[in-house]
């Protein structure tokens, strides 16, 4: 090799060691070099990492580390129901609930919890084709008000918490056969929005004065033993 050839080739290989080692102070722990990993951010010349947050924001819209935004996550799975306070404007109070509940048969809330957990259960079901049948429960003015509310703000129609909880009153409260002149199909697509109302809340935290649901049902033993479930 020629001596310019060898002074280019010294010059390079100091370029290249400056670029690897050359960031750190003389005498120091960074003045080695570090093998390099995919998706590993470092500062140039060093062996130190870069120690800043990359953050990504996932389709529900938080921001998160971008180290946590791995899919599948939880969080992207986290949705909100609809209440009747939403669609309403005014919450439907525990004594009203009942009292309607007093009204509709025992085996058409049953088979209405039933159809819809059956329904959001099944293999493969999309939340979003179950939620758009629900609404097609509803007529005119009400179906549009509940499909902007779900719409605007990501809310699900169909709960499984609320079914359940709708399954539970109707062994405790409900007689055996729906009021005359009443129509159980009319009334029970937005019976889940109202226990929705108050999912999660206490007698203590609401209404002291609530109707109790324990009550004198041949099978309350049954649901009291099956409070686990």
């Amino acid at each position: 090799m020629s001596e310019p050839g060898r002074r280019a080739f010294a010059a390079k290989m100091a370029e290249l060691r400056a670029t690897f080692t050359g960031g750190g102070p003389a005498g120091t722990a960074f003045q080695f070099l570090a093998p390099m990993t995919a998706g590993r951010q470092m500062f140039a010349g060093t062996a130190a990492v870069a120690l800043r947050n990359e953050y990504v924001q996932r389709p529900s819209g938080l921001l998160v580390p971008a180290a946590a935004a791995r899919a599948p996550q939880p969080l992207d799975t986290v949705a909100v129901y609809l209440t009747f306070e939403e669609l309403a404007g005014v919450a439907a109070t525990p004594r009203r609930v009942r009292d309607l509940l007093s009204r509709l048969g025992r085996g058409d809330v049953l088979l209405f919890a039933a159809t819809w957990l059956g329904r959001i259960g099944a293999p493969g079901a999309s939340s979003t084709d179950v939620d758009a049948a629900y609404l097609e429960l509803f007529d005119g003015d009400l179906r549009q008000k509940v499909a902007n509310l779900a719409h605007s703000g990501g809310r699900r129609l169909v709960v499984r918490q609320v079914l359940l909880v709708l399954a539970k009153l109707a062994v405790l409260v409900c007689p055996n056969q729906t009021e005359e002149g009443l129509d159980a199909a009319d009334v029970l697509p937005l019976v889940p929005f109202a226990l929705a109302d108050h999912l999660g809340v206490s007698v203590a935290e609401g209404d002291p004065g609530a109707p109790q649901y324990i009550g004198d049902s041949p099978l309350t033993p049954e649901v009291v033993s099956n409070q686990h479930f």
